[in-house]
């Protein structure tokens, strides 16, 4: 899985102008042994959760890109959006995984 940084930024050679242009740098790689089926990121960019191909979801930290939890043979996956909320049901038990530093 790729990084990118995108920002919009003027032009240098043109100080005339007040266009801007999109700006795209690749900053990171976060190497994974399953094709990636679906990403979330929590609202404080603290922890990023990633739903793979052989029905995992791995969750790790942003800054850092360490695991923080592996959950296995995930068959059912449900992300709150206003907040970092993780309902994960696999094939034994229901996982409830809430980033604390986002919830009010």
């Amino acid at each position: 899985m790729k990084f990118w940084q995108f920002e919009l930024v003027t032009d240098p050679s043109n100080k005339e102008s007040k266009a801007k242009f999109l700006s795209v740098q690749h900053t990171r790689i976060l190497k994974l042994e399953e094709n990636v089926l679906c990403v979330r990121v929590s609202a404080n960019n603290r922890l990023l959760a990633v739903a793979l191909l052989d029905s995992t979801v791995q969750i790790f930290f942003v800054d850092t890109l360490k695991v923080k939890l592996v959950i296995t043979r995930v068959h059912d996956l449900h992300f709150n959006l206003s907040s970092f909320r993780l309902h994960c049901f696999s094939e034994f038990r229901a996982w409830w995984f809430m980033d604390k530093a986002t919830d009010s």
